[in-house]
Formats: C-alpha cells, structure tokens, sequence
C-alpha cells in the first residue's frame, strides 16, 4: 500500500491570513460587542471578527457574517447586504461546504449586477468557478473563470484577470494539461507587480513541475511562495509551501529532512489554530514515523490526529487517519487491531459515500427550487400581462360604451327633429285634408267608403310586415342555439380523444417496457441455459473424449515402458482436463448455487487477479444473509461481478480494486471502485458486457449506475430492492 501524504495544495488565490487572536468567542458575545455603536463601526468590527475566526472556527465565522447580512438588510444597505452574501458563500466553499455556497454567491452576484460593479462581479465569477471546480464540474467552473477574466479585461481589473488566470490553470493541473496550466501561470505571474501577491502563483507553479516530476524546479516555486508569504506577513501560505516541500522529501526517502519540514508546519498551525490543517500535519508525522519503522511513535501521531478530526468533524481526514492505522498495525504484525481499524475505515468511507449521494440530492433539490421559482416568476409575469390585457379591453368596452350611448343620444335628437317635421308635414297634410273634406262634403258616402278601403289596406300592410319579421326571428334563434350546442359537442369530443389518445399512449409504453423486462428475463434464462448445455458438451464430450485419449496414451506408454514425449502429452492433456473441468464449473449455475456464496466470490475474485498487479479488496456484510439470498439474485450478482472483473483487467488499467457487497434493510448493494484512467459515460459506447450487465439488473427490478471520471478511476453501484422472493 502506498503511503498517504496530505498535501497543502490551495489551488486557488485570495486567501487571507490566519488571526492571532485564539480567545473563544460566540455569536452572544459578538452581538455585545456591538452596542453603542454605528452601522459603520458594527459592521467593521463584524468583518474583523470573521476574518479572526474564518480558519480557526469556521460555524462560528459563517454566523458572524450571517449577522452581517441581517444587519445590512435592515438598513437596506445593497452593497453591504452583497459582501455579506460574499463573504458568507466563500467561507461555506472553504469549509468544504461548496453546494451550499453557490446560492449565496449568485444572489451576491444578481445585487452587484444591479449596482454595474464590475470588480465584484469579476471576484464573485471567480468564486463560482471555485465551488463548481470543489464539486469536480470542471467545464462549468472554466465557463465563470472566461467569464470573470473577460470582464476583468474590458475595465482594465488586473487583479480580477490574474486571479481568473490562475484559477484556470487549476483546472489544467486537475486535467492533467501541466504544461498549459504552467503557461497560464507564468502569464499571471508576469502580471502581477506586488511581490507580496505571487505566492499562490508561486505555490501553483510549484505544483505543476512536481507533477511533471520536476521536482528540483518545485523547490524553487515553493521556496519562492515561502519568501513571498514572509513580505506579505501571511503564514498560512509558508505552511502550504513547507508542507509540499517535505512530501518531496517523503516521496524521494529523506524522511528526516521531510520530517523537519512537517515539524515546522505544525508549529505554524499551532500559532494560527488551524485544528484542521494540524489533522493533516499529525498524519504526514505518522506516514514518516511508520516509514522509519517507529510504529508505536507513528500510532501515537495518528491518534492525536485522529483526536482533532472528531473534534473538527472532518470525516475524510478519519478515514484516511484509519486506512494509515490498520496499515501501522498490519506492518507491527498485529493484526487484531489492523482489522478494527479497517472496519472503522469501511464505516467511514460508507458514511461518506452517503454523505456525497446527500450532497448531490441538495443539489438537485436547489436546483429544483431555482426552476421552480423562474417558473413562478414567468407565471406571475404572465398574470401581469392577462391583468393588463384585461384592463386595457375594460377600457376599450368603456369607451366604446360611451361611443354607443352618444350615438343612441344622437340618433335620438334626430329621430326628435324628424318627429318634428313629420307633425309639421301631418298638420299640413291635415290641413289640406280638411280643406279637401270640406270641398268633398257632397260627396261623403263615397268618400268615406275609400278611406275605410285605405285604412285596412295599411292595416293589413302592418300585420304582415309584423308576422314576417315574428317568423325571421322564430328561424334565427333556434339556428343561434343549435350552431352554440354544435361547437359544445365538438369542443367534447375533441378532449375526449385527446384524453382517449392520451391513454392509449400510456397503455403502450406499459406494454412496451414489460416487453422489454420480459425479453431481459428470457434473454438471461437462454443465457444460462446455454452456458449450461456449452459446459455439459465440455464436460461430457470434450472431456471425456480426453479421457479416452489419456488411457490409450497410458496403454501404449506401458508397451513403450515410459516414453519421455508421451509423459509430456499425457501432462498436457491433464492440464486441459483441469481447464475444461474449471471452465464448465464456472459456466454452470450448479457451482454457484451448490457453494459458499461469499467464499465462492472470494476465490473467485483471488483467482481472476492472481496473475495480474491489481490488488483487491473484498467486502462482504452480513455473510451468513448474502450466503442465504435467492438463487436468481446469487446467479445475476456472480454473472455481473465476472463481466465487471473482466473489464477492469483489459481496460481500467487500475491497480487496486475495492469490490463490497452488502444487504440491509433497503436491499442489496454491489459496489466495485477502481482506480483506473476511468471514462466517460456520456460519450462511451456500452459494449455487450455493460448491456448484459443492465439486462440482468433490469431481470430483477434492480438500478445499474456508472460513476466515472477520466483520471479519476470509475465506481459501478448495482442496487436490487429488498424484496420477499429476494430471500431464500
């Protein structure tokens, strides 16, 4: 096992000093100090506060600059309330809690966009860039840095364009791309006039050449970052510089030097009260100590770390300081502890697998809030519009309203005017009626016999002009109603198939994925069958067609009394009997059903690795349950660990393989970790194996993940419900 060095690598830059001031405060306290005074001195003196307790107690810096927040809201001081938001987000980040710093950063961003301030929006996109690149989003985290040296450029902030350099040429070093992230580097170093300000480039730098093994040249970068941190009076990057000095020495077998070098380091975080980076320092201590055989000084070192990291809650350190424990005692010959601190070492390292899927759903969870509010702002905006339209058509009704009743009042006057005249022309009519009554009085009786005829002429004239316009009405409305149900019934109709159509969708991707799991389970059952029927014909036909050929061979060596060459042929053949037998066991289910399931794995696994470098770790909890699952589940987990074995052999390139399998109350759970060139999963074809992989879990209504990054090694999880047929 190789050994394990915690590296002070801060890729990033910007950092402040440690404070001097090691007297326990709290939030109560903090609050006391502020009375009496302005909103000025408050929040300077909350600033100062969080910058003395920003490494050394890190809860309690995060409230501090909460307070800050709050205080600043109040007075609805924006820039105050941006810094806040800052300062909150990077302390979060470098407390290793970079999910949770984004959303600060972003709203510190949105307010300093509102306020055009350029400078802060530069050092806020630098920030985000940092957060995505701790939770390994390397090509997001590029896209702020871009973004941040772009802006930094257009209003001439060379501070901001330095810093986005370097924090680039991070991203080239975690991408393995050293000699361009040395480019950028020695760009950014160039930039910058302050000696006092090169020392994380310097640090970078140093880096870099180290992974290009140059190391002769990464003494002198971080023997610079030392002399830069002395000018600028800021200890905590010398303790970054020494540390990486003495893992030079570690890894070149001057461990005395490397120890000098780590003792000169724990001094520095002892001044600071820096209790997190002292676990590291305790640990490199003990590296050394176990590498100079001092086992128990190396044990004694490890526990003290061990100490720090409880206190401190850091439960990657824990499970490093319990690997480096278990290896202590293992290398002392005592065994017993080795495996209670390896056991400890697996619960760790379960515990922060689960940590990191917690982590992951908190993103997920944010990032679902954050669409979800968009949505609702889009909503709201949408109503806003709908309440505008609806307004401006209220007032558009209104006035028209208005046009229609000056139009009535108008038509009115006219119909008035026209009443007027038409009396006007009937008293003249009048008139000349009763001038010509009285000229016709001799002639009354005919008279009055014409204007009777006249009179029921209009009389009639009225009716049927009444009578028509009473049917036309009796037509159209009925026709209104109709053509109104008409649009009804095709408006239903139309949902119904919709909804019909809907449905009908539904019931076939139904069909179509119970097709599929079927065609999975009959694809598996012919499977097995036909590695049943290859290793019976090998087993009956090819080797008992050896067995034949062995005993003539036996026969006639007896005549030949003992030929040399017929021995060799006869060896020959017996070793092919032993891989035909071996080669139709592992074909067969009868093998693994009929064996010790954990134990059956164990060898297998120790045999298929014999002959290469990997070295393995198998876990397997509880046996006595996993030794008693179904004999479907135990067949597919065999099968599934044979393709992923055989992988990793041809392509990972790895040289140690971690392989656990494990049942609780949620089901079962195979995991197989390597620490191979790994893949991406996104762009890599799935061969036959990774699909009959998936086929079999699908067979068992199990879940196939691949977790795997290209330079960091790839973990295949496979979960399988708990379930009653799961248990035999």
């Amino acid at each position: 096992m190789k050994n394990i060095f915690f590296a002070c690598y801060f890729l990033s830059v910007g950092l402040t000093g440690f404070a001097q001031n090691s007297r326990v405060i709290d939030v109560s306290y903090v609050k006391e100090q502020l009375k009496g005074l302005d909103y000025k001195e408050q929040i300077a003196n909350l600033n100062q506060a969080y910058r003395d307790r920003l490494h050394t107690e890190p809860e309690l810096s995060e409230e501090i600059m909460k307070l800050t927040l709050e205080l600043s809201t109040q007075e609805k001081d924006s820039i105050g309330m941006g810094n806040a938001l800052y300062l909150l987000g990077k302390a979060m980040r470098e407390h290793g809690k970079s999910s949770s710093s984004i959303p600060y950063i972003e709203r510190s961003l949105l307010i300093f966009k509102q306020l055009n301030d350029f400078i802060r929006i530069s050092n806020c996109l630098n920030e985000l860039g940092i957060s995505f690149k701790n939770l390994g989003k390397y090509q997001k985290a590029l896209g702020y840095y871009f973004e941040a040296l772009k802006i930094a450029k257009i209003h001439n902030y060379e501070q901001g364009e330095i810093r986005a350099l370097s924090n680039m040429s991070v991203i080239l070093i975690f991408q393995k791309d050293y000699e361009k992230a040395i480019e950028y580097l020695t760009k950014s170093l160039a930039m910058q006039k302050d000696e006092a300000k090169k020392n994380t480039i310097y640090n970078n730098l140093g880096i870099a050449y180290k992974a290009l093994n140059k190391t002769d040249e990464a003494l002198i970068y971080y023997n610079k970052s030392i002399e830069s941190s002395k000018l600028a009076k800021d200890i905590y990057w010398q303790a970054s510089a020494l540390n990486n000095i003495g893992i030079i020495f570690s890894e070149s077998g001057e461990y005395d030097k490397a120890l000098d070098y780590f003792l000169k380091v724990e001094g520095i975080e002892k001044q600071t009260g820096n209790k997190k980076g002292l676990v590291g320092t305790f640990i490199n201590i003990g590296v050394i100590k176990r590498s100079l055989l001092q086992y128990k000084d190396a044990i004694m070192w490890f526990q003290k770390a061990d100490s720090l990291a409880i206190e401190t809650k850091s439960l990657f350190e824990q499970k490093v300081i319990y690997l480096n424990l278990s290896i202590t005692y293992e290398n002392w010959k005592k065994y017993k502890e080795s495996i209670d601190y390896l056991y400890h070492y697996i619960e760790i390292k379960d515990s922060l697998f689960n940590e990191k899927k917690n982590e992951q759903m908190a993103e997920l969870v944010w990032k679902y809030k954050t669409d979800t509010q968009q949505k609702e702002i889009e909503l709201l905006k949408q109503e806003r519009n709908i309440k505008e339209l609806a307004f401006e058509k209220q007032r558009w009704e209104f006035q028209l309203q208005e046009l229609k009743a000056k139009t009535v009042e108008e038509k009115k006057q006219v119909e008035l005017a026209l009443l007027q005249n038409q009396n006007q022309i009937q008293k003249l009519v009048l008139e000349k009626n009763m001038n010509q009554i009285e000229k016709l009085k001799l002639n009354a009786t005919l008279d009055e016999t014409q204007i009777e005829a006249e009179k029921s002429k209009v009389e009639k004239e009225t009716t049927v002009k009444n009578v028509t316009i009473l049917i036309s009405l009796l037509i159209v409305i009925p026709i209104l109603i109709l053509l109104v149900f008409y649009q009804q019934k095709i408006k239903a109709q139309s949902i119904v198939s919709i909804r019909t159509e809907q449905l009908n969708q539904k019931t076939i991707l139904e069909l179509i994925k119970n097709f599929e799991i079927k065609t999975f389970k009959a694809q598996l059952e012919g499977q097995e069958i036909e590695k049943k029927r290859i290793a019976s014909d090998l087993h009956d036909g090819i080797g008992g067609n050896l067995a034949s050929i062995k005993l003539g061979l036996n026969k006639l060596d007896d005549n030949l009394g003992g030929n040399r060459g017929i021995k060799q042929i006869m060896a020959q053949i017996n070793e092919t009997c032993e891989e035909i037998r071996t080669i139709s066991h592992d074909l067969t289910p009868s093998k693994i059903l009929n064996s010790s399931y954990i134990q059956l794995i164990r060898e297998y696994i120790n045999q298929s690795l014999e002959t290469t470098p990997i070295k393995a770790i198998f876990q397997a909890y509880p046996e006595s349950e996993l030794n008693n699952i179904s004999n479907q589940i135990k067949i597919e987990i065999y099968r599934i660990i044979q393709e992923l074995l055989s992988n990793a052999i041809r392509h990972s390139q790895t040289t140690e393989l971690d392989v656990s399998l494990n049942l609780n109350n949620e089901g079962l759970i195979l995991m197989i970790e390597d620490t191979g060139k790994g893949f991406n999963p996104t762009r890599s074809i799935k061969g036959i194996g990774l699909l009959n992989i998936e086929s079999r879990v699908a067979s068992v209504n199990g879940k196939f993940n691949i977790d795997s990054i290209i330079g960091r090694g790839t973990i295949f999880t496979v979960e399988i419900p708990l379930v009653k047929q799961t248990v035999a």
